[in-house]
């Protein structure tokens, strides 16, 4: 008999050891254990397909309240046969919701579409997943009614389009919104929106009346002729006027379109309109060689003017020395090419470090960008360097060959002249260096306007 006693409390022994210790090991229900290693490419953690979620979400950790689903899925037998029938509903109603967030969110990661629509549905998710933890007391004490922001970001549009006056357009990762006033009496009935066999010519007609959207409605790329709608939307500024909001999806996800219709696609106007000179010389040599650079004044007139001034050297500022304020004359004369990538370009133009670290234009401050149709096409082909989008100065560019994937990010506002393509050639293979730091000084002894 005593040995049968022994016996049992060994087994009770052995039971309230496991009892005790399976939830540390698990997590517990403060998830303090041991923890599940997440998947890195998911938006939510990889548990809601084993009936939890992770404790981590690698790098797109969407939720962080979810955390509190996690811990109660990892709550034992015993604790959860405990609960009421209304309490088992609700997590019943959070491991659904969770799985739909993640599906949510893994459409949203994967193949950006309907973000807009994913984004409020996953808003509506959450709340109520977070209510329900403040109820069963899952989530974390002194918490307010609203759940946290998620930290997943959704993508932005690539580019806005122009303002064209009778439309504008814009562009996501998926989609092309062409936006076209009309009259806010306008009923939905006299609206006809329709793409053509070709699947790339859009009709727009209103009250009747064909509106030669785009002159003849010939879009730049194809889109999927099955997916086009349209809704009225509010006009930003004229209460008296309403939006047509045409919806065609790209045949092409994440393609940027330069142009909507094949009528923007303007050639812009590289006539040469003046002329300039730099006389660079190698470090060492007494005779400077003189490039001639013209300007294209027509599409890029505010960046010629700058580069024009600067070279002239007419234009002064002002420049506190101690209690002092001194004029400075700003020029490109003196100044050395400090970046000088072989068969790639030589950079220049920082008339006030000398270095690279700094950069003014000729009106004092960084002015935007112009026109960046102008492709980078050729050997010898000026631009402004900046530091990000409206941020010109006065460094500028020399190309040594085509550089197309310069095209639409820096102002293209001339073009050396004949006579310099061997010196090009000869400094692209005697200063350049991969790292960009010039191997021979190379400077701008003298500048000026030519006739």
């Amino acid at each position: 008999m005593p040995r049968n006693v022994g016996g049992g409390g060994e087994g009770v022994s052995v039971l309230l050891a496991v009892v005790l210790v399976l939830p540390i090991l698990s997590g517990g229900v403060y998830g303090k254990g041991l923890t599940t290693p997440a998947r890195t490419r998911v938006c939510v953690g990889d548990g809601v397909r084993r009936q939890g979620l992770a404790r981590r979400a690698g790098v797109h950790r969407v939720l962080p309240s979810m955390s509190g689903i996690g811990r109660q899925m990892r709550v034992s037998r015993a604790a959860r046969s405990s609960k009421t029938s209304e309490e088992g509903e609700r997590r019943s109603v959070i491991e659904d919701d969770a799985r739909q967030i993640q599906l949510l969110g893994d459409m949203v990661d994967y193949y950006r579409s309907n973000y807009e629509t994913a984004l409020r549905q996953i808003q509506i998710l959450r709340k109520r997943v977070y209510q329900y933890e403040l109820q069963l007391g899952l989530a974390p004490e002194n918490t307010t009614s609203e759940p946290p922001k998620p930290s997943y970001t959704f993508p932005k549009p690539l580019s806005r389009g122009r303002d064209l006056g009778t439309y504008s357009w814009e562009q996501d990762m998926q989609e092309i919104r062409i936006l076209i006033p009309v009259d806010v009496d306008v009923d939905k009935s006299k609206v006809d929106v329709n793409i053509r066999s070709d699947a790339q010519t859009l009709a727009v007609r209103v009250n009747g009346e064909d509106l030669n959207v785009g002159g003849d409605g010939i879009l730049s790329h194809k889109v999927v002729r099955d997916a086009v709608y349209w809704i009225f939307a509010k006009h930003p500024s004229n209460p008296t006027k309403k939006l047509v909001q045409i919806n065609l999806e790209k045949t092409q996800r994440y393609q940027n379109w330069e142009f909507c219709f094949l009528t923007e696609d303007i050639p812009p106007d590289t006539t040469i309109t003046h002329k300039c000179y730099l006389d660079i010389q190698y470090e060492g040599e007494e005779k400077p060689h003189r490039m001639a650079i013209g300007l294209y004044g027509n599409v890029q007139p505010r960046t010629v003017l700058n580069f024009m001034s600067l070279c002239v050297g007419n234009v002064t500022t002002s420049s506190r020395q101690g209690e002092t304020i001194e004029k400075v004359q700003l020029s490109l004369k003196d100044t050395i090419f400090h970046r000088i990538f072989p068969g790639i370009l030589m950079q220049g133009g920082d008339i006030v470090n000398n270095n690279g670290s700094s950069s003014i234009s000729a009106f004092g401050h960084p002015f935007s960008d112009e026109d960046l149709k102008v492709q980078h096409s050729k050997r010898g082909i000026v631009a402004m360097a900046n530091d990000g989008p409206d941020s010109n100065g006065s460094q500028f560019y020399i190309t040594f060959r085509e550089l197309t994937h310069l095209n639409g990010k820096n102002v293209v506002f001339g073009e050396v002249l004949e006579g310099s393509d061997e010196f090009l050639k000869s400094v692209s293979r005697t200063c350049g260096t991969p790292t960009g730091q010039p191997c021979q000084e190379l400077r701008i002894v003298d500048c000026g306007e030519l006739p």
